[in-house]
Formats: C-alpha cells, sequence, structure tokens
C-alpha cells in the first residue's frame, strides 16, 4: 500500500459492502484505486468474494479484504483468488497481528517484501488498539495499520462520526501516524468525507484512505437525486411539497 505500489500519490479505495463485481467496476472506472471487500458486516462472504475478485481484469485487482478473525484456510483462499492483502479489523494484541501475518505469510515474513506480495494489515478500532499499537507494529511482516477514527471514537464514549480533527481521536491519528514511520509500515485511515480525506492527506499523516463504502454512496445518490427532483420553489406546492415532506421524514 506504499505509494509506489499505485502511483506517486496516496491510493484512495473504496469499502465494498455489496457482492456484485459491478462496485468493484465502478469504483474502478470512478478513479478510486482499489476496494476493501468487508466479509465483516454485509453480505459478502469467502465464497462471493472469490468468486467477485476473479471476475476483475487482473491488470487492475487492488483488491483487499477484511475479515473479522483469522481463518488461515480462508485467508488462503481469498489470496489465491487474487487478494492483494488481507485486514483484521479489531486489533488490539501482538498475537492478533502474529497470526494475521502467519495466516497472510505462511513461509514466514521476509526481510524485504517481494513486489505484488499479500499485505497484512492491522485495523485499530478501540482505545485498547491504540495503547497496543506501538507493540502491533512492531509485529514481524507486519505491512500496514489503518484506523477507523467513528469507531475508536465509540469506544471512548465520544458521538461515532468520522471526521475529528482535534481531540482524543485526532491524537490517535497523529500518534499512529508517526510510530507507523518509525516502525516502516504505512498508515491509512477510513474516511466518512472526501473533504476530510484531503485534510489528512495534506498534513502528511496518512498513506492512503479508505473513502466511503458503495452502500452510503449508493445511499446519498439517491436522497441526493429525490431532493434535486423536489427543489425548484422557495414554497413548494403539492407533489413538491408532499415529496420533500418525505424526503425529510426518511432522514429522520
Amino acid at each position: 500500500m506504499r505509494y509506489s505500489a499505485f502511483r506517486k500519490t496516496p491510493p484512495v479505495l473504496l469499502r465494498q459492502f455489496l457482492p456484485t463485481p459491478s462496485v468493484t467496476s465502478w469504483a474502478l472506472a470512478a478513479g478510486y484505486d482499489g476496494v476493501v471487500l468487508d466479509l465483516q458486516h454485509g453480505e459478502l462472504t469467502t465464497e462471493s468474494a472469490c468468486a467477485l475478485m476473479r471476475g476483475v481484469p487482473h491488470s487492475r485487482l487492488r483488491v483487499f479484504v477484511q475479515v473479522a478473525d483469522v481463518d488461515p484456510g480462508g485467508v488462503a483462499r481469498l489470496l489465491a483468488a487474487g487478494a492483494r492483502g488481507i485486514t483484521l479489523a479489531g486489533v488490539e494484541t501482538t498475537a492478533q497481528a502474529a497470526a494475521l501475518v502467519a495466516a497472510v505469510k505462511p513461509l514466514g515474513p521476509a526481510a524485504t517484501p517481494a513486489p505484488g506480495a499479500a499485505l497484512a494489515v492491522a485495523q485499530v478500532e478501540t482505545a485498547a488498539g491504540v495503547a497496543a499499537a506501538e507493540a502491533v507494529a512492531a509485529t514481524p511482516g507486519l505491512d500496514a495499520l489503518r484506523l477507523v477514527p467513528s469507531q475508536l471514537a465509540l469506544s471512548l464514549g465520544l458521538p461515532g462520526h468520522g471526521t475529528w480533527e482535534d481531540g482524543p481521536v485526532f491524537e490517535a491519528i497523529e500518534r499512529l501516524a508517526a510510530l507507523a514511520r518509525r516502525r516502516d509500515v504505512t498508515f491509512g485511515v477510513f474516511a466518512d468525507s472526501p473533504g476530510y480525506a484531503a485534510r489528512l492527506i495534506d498534513r502528511d499523516l496518512v498513506d492512503y484512505v479508505v473513502l466511503g463504502t458503495d452502500v452510503s454512496l449508493l445511499a446519498g445518490a439517491m436522497r441526493d437525486a429525490i431532493t434535486d427532483l423536489g427543489a425548484g420553489s422557495a414554497a413548494p406546492t403539492g407533489w413538491r411539497l408532499g415529496l420533500r415532506s418525505a424526503v425529510g421524514n426518511a432522514r429522520a
């Protein structure tokens, strides 16, 4: 996930929940550098993820897979189908990181990973994960860390939004960015909005970003289409008034 693996700017990935290769193709066509297939949430399974990856042109295959726990057999199948790397969610211990590396790199962590070698990514989501991040990043063979600000906020008893500019969540981003550089691993953040992702990149805090989800982007586009349909009058009447009321109720 280093810049050279994609281009000279930070890679941007889409988090994908839906088990269809169309989403993957749309993301690549839109300019995303790749996708993270989320097997932890949504409808994707190991079987559907493998089938999806086999349907993506190999020359453009930059597909990562997120799992909730380490199943060496399942990881092997995902890698054989073409996964560029495996992300383990909710990492809080070095034992979890070591198990991830062992599954992704069964022949052992190489001192200098070969180009195109599968990547092991530890995703930090909790205060306990942040506390253990220095030791986790030192795990031999670990390639990258990723932080999910909204999940970390919830674990700290804060509102679960993902656009923190200060406070303990932002301090955690700064801390993980610094230790990732010390440990020579890459660091990324899941960002809810393009503006927030751009600010993290401009501050040189991240090596890559995961920007949005297929479900949230599709839902947002649908809401915007209905909202735009009902626009056009400061004092709406008739069907426009009913449409605006329906949109307001759906968002409440």
